[in-house]
This record gives structure tokens, sequence and C-alpha cells, in this order.
């Protein structure tokens, strides 16, 4: 099974997205491989961009770990059996969470990253850290 993760660099000291939605890279990954690959976000199309389903159901994505993202998302990955994970600390690195997957010391929630309110309203949702976001980046998706 390969995993999903939004990232802000394609690199693999690259910290997570903490917004899935508008995370400029995803990188896909293999636990038992030391391959990356990266998908930029301008590769993704159709009408869900936040939840790029098709496209990950395509590269073999089963999982996908994020800090936060909307309830709209989290819906569409789990209608098609995409398993939704969220990290405990936004700040942590692909290499920590790598580590950290592979030592099976890593903690995953299954929804401790959900935005509770719908984003491009203009409100400001707010992710359990306490960290604010809304509309502010163009009026797209912000999880």
């Amino acid at each position: 099974m390969k995993t999903a993760v939004p990232v802000i660099r394609d690199s693999e000291d690259s910290p997570i997205s903490e917004h899935f939605g508008s995370a400029p890279f995803f990188v896909i990954f293999a636990e038992d491989d030391d391959a990356l690959e990266y998908w930029a976000r301008t590769e993704r199309t159709g009408e869900h961009r936040c939840a790029p389903v098709e496209e990950f159901l395509s590269l073999g994505v089963g999982r996908v770990i994020s800090a936060g993202m909307g309830r709209g998302a989290m819906g569409r990955l789990s209608a098609a059996n995409i398993e939704v994970r969220f990290v405990g600390d936004p700040s942590i690195s692909l290499t920590e969470l790598r580590r950290g997957l592979a030592s099976d010391e890593l903690t995953l929630s299954t929804d401790g990253g959900i935005c509770l309110e719908h984003h491009g309203h203009g409100s400001r949702s707010q992710h359990r850290n306490g960290k604010g976001h809304g509309s502010g980046q163009g009026g797209g998706c912000n999880h």
C-alpha cells in the first residue's frame, strides 16, 4: 500500500503541509521502499481538487496522512476506501514521519486534524492546535 502526504516542498526534509487541499505537493511512497514520488498541486485536476481521489487510486494510494483537512475531503477519501490518518504534531517533517512509521513509534489519529468549519466562505476555521485558517489563499481549498 502506498501513502500520500501533503508537503510544502518536493524534498525529503520538507515539513508536512498543515492545509491538505492547498499543499503545493504530495509525496507518495510505500513504507517498504525508499523511493519518493512527488506530485505537484498543479497536476491535480477535476471537480474535487481538494481530494484528488481518482488520481490517488490510479497511483495505488491506500492511505493519506495529513496534519489537517476539511470534512469534505475526508469524506471523499473515506468513500473511496482510502484510509485517512492525522499526525499529532503539524510541524513534523517528512523524514521524521517516515522514520516514525518505520519504527512504529508514530501515533496517528483518525479525527485529530479535521477542520470543523467548511472552507471557502471567509470564515476562520480552527485546527485542534488553535491555528486559524480560512479563505485567505485565493478562496480555494484551504485544508
